[in-house]
């Protein structure tokens, strides 16, 4: 019984997160319409976003993020049925990165590991899809000038660390962004301060980020846990 339990607990778990990258998904069609040309998926993780945009909606995103990119066996899946319907399938490209890991082997096709491997790889990069294993900071504009001059929305689901810096750097260079803050991480950084006092709170943090700009827009998502949406544009 308890682990019944257990697995229902981690198939809701997984349902949630999956409803999380869909949900921002669609508050960032409808909201950036006009704003879809490159998007940045700042801490990216796993590609789900990224997945969802550029794979689901053919709007293409570059993942940032300094651990090793790969996508969820169920994405993997997604990625190479996609690829598959793609008839007839391209030779694999060796040049191709390999760190997304498709690992759907369909029994109806003669393709070794690795050929499925480059195959769901190939048709992520064909969709848009672009990867950079490092940290965001405040001198990434200076490190990817010729990406960042093609950037036109810059995203933070649960970013932690790097939030802060998405809304300062776009703010600073009138790009839109949105952002849904999640850990604050206080003893990292001690010299926020909220109306005199230490940010140790997500709220404290929310309100301390909004007060950057007057124009900056509170909104909620309909999904469990942190699901406050601060988003920005210039016109």
């Amino acid at each position: 019984a308890s682990r019944a339990r257990r697995s229902r607990a981690h198939n809701r778990a997984l349902k949630d997160k999956k409803c999380r990258f869909v949900e921002f998904a669609n508050f960032v069609s409808a909201t950036f319409p006009l704003h879809l040309q490159r998007v940045l998926d700042v801490a990216g993780g796993r590609g789900d976003l990224a997945f969802e945009l550029s794979v689901m909606r053919g709007v293409p995103t570059t993942v940032i993020d300094p651990a090793p990119f790969r996508l969820s066996s169920f994405k993997s899946k997604q990625a190479f049925g996609l690829a598959s319907r793609q008839q007839p399938l391209p030779a694999p490209d060796p040049a191709l990165p390999h760190s997304v890991a498709a690992r759907w082997l369909d029994p109806q096709v003669a393709l070794s590991y690795s050929e499925h491997l480059q195959h769901g790889t190939q048709y992520l990069f064909t969709r848009g899809l672009q990867v950079l294993a490092e940290p965001f900071d405040e001198s990434f504009p200076q490190r990817h000038m010729a990406l960042w001059e093609q950037t036109s929305l810059l995203l933070g689901l649960h970013a932690d660390q790097p939030t802060e810096a998405i809304v300062d750097l776009a703010l600073a260079a009138c790009k839109p962004f949105a952002v849904v803050p999640c850990c604050v991480y206080p003893t990292l950084f001690e010299s926020r301060r909220l109306h005199g006092e230490h940010v140790r709170s997500l709220e404290q943090f929310i309100e301390y980020l909004c007060l950057k700009n007057p124009r900056i827009i509170r909104a909620t998502l309909p999904i469990p846990g942190c699901n406050t949406v601060l988003f920005w544009h210039p016109t």
